[in-house]
């Protein structure tokens, strides 16, 4: 038992290491984190105004000294708008939605891709083809549209309905590169020996696989994230 904590823990050294030396070859992936962390540090400080002051909740507070439209002030870092609310304040609040809604939506939209990559890169064959005809399919489909159409005629969407929609649409390029480490990783020698020693499907893929290519989800998710935190300010 003693001897398998230490060699659970530098197994996990290891994990963490190699998903930052990937990070660290990835620009795009650093960037990703940089405006994920931006984005954290924006959110938390949405908690702080409203505890100063009550003009500073950001849908209806106001100011009581300020009338309409007011340039950026000691109270007001960034002015106010037409209702005396402080635009701050709304800014820390948009921040901390675009954070949930950005990794919510990139995390499901990850998992879901992780696990159909899995599946299609070690199973092959007809689960192969049938998965990746149906992610080139959905590749197709223009997100952004179809959201916008569902929202239509639903007149309104909510927040998590959106979540949902783009975790959806937005599998398909994960499941691609899981799949390709998949159909490389299913060669190696300990995939062999888990197969030899009776290991189910289900265990040699999520146990023994998933570890392996879990950077690349991760560095995926950056890219998700950075995406729907840009796409979500337009």
């Amino acid at each position: 038992m003693d001897k398998q904590e230490p060699k659970a823990n530098q197994q996990k050294k290891m994990w963490i290491q190699n998903t930052w030396e990937l990070f660290k070859e990835t620009k795009v992936g650093l960037v990703g984190m940089g405006i994920l962390v931006f984005f954290m540090v924006m959110a938390l400080a949405s908690f702080i105004p409203p505890l100063i002051d009550d003009m500073y909740i950001p849908l209806y507070g106001n100011d009581p000294e300020v009338i309409g439209l007011s340039p950026p002030s000691l109270r007001h870092p960034l002015g106010t708008d037409y209702f005396g609310r402080d635009i701050l304040s709304q800014l820390f609040e948009g921040a901390k939605w675009a954070l949930i809604v950005g990794t919510t939506a990139a995390a499901a939209s990850v998992f879901l891709g992780t696990v159909i990559g899995l599946v299609s890169g070690y199973y092959r064959g007809v689960v192969d083809t049938l998965l990746q005809r149906t992610a080139d399919t959905v590749m197709t489909l223009p997100a952004f549209a179809i959201i916008v159409v569902i929202g239509s005629v639903l007149r309104g969407i909510s927040i998590w309905n959106i979540v949902i929609l783009i975790a959806v649409l937005g599998w398909p390029a994960t499941s691609k590169v899981i799949r390709a480490q998949v159909l490389s990783l299913r060669e190696r020698a300990f995939v062999e020996s888990a197969l030899v020693s009776g290991a189910s499907n289900f265990r040699i893929m999520f146990r023994h696989i998933a570890p392996n290519v879990l950077p690349l989800s991760f560095l995926y998710m950056a890219f998700g994230v950075t995406m729907l935190f840009s796409w979500k300010q337009h």
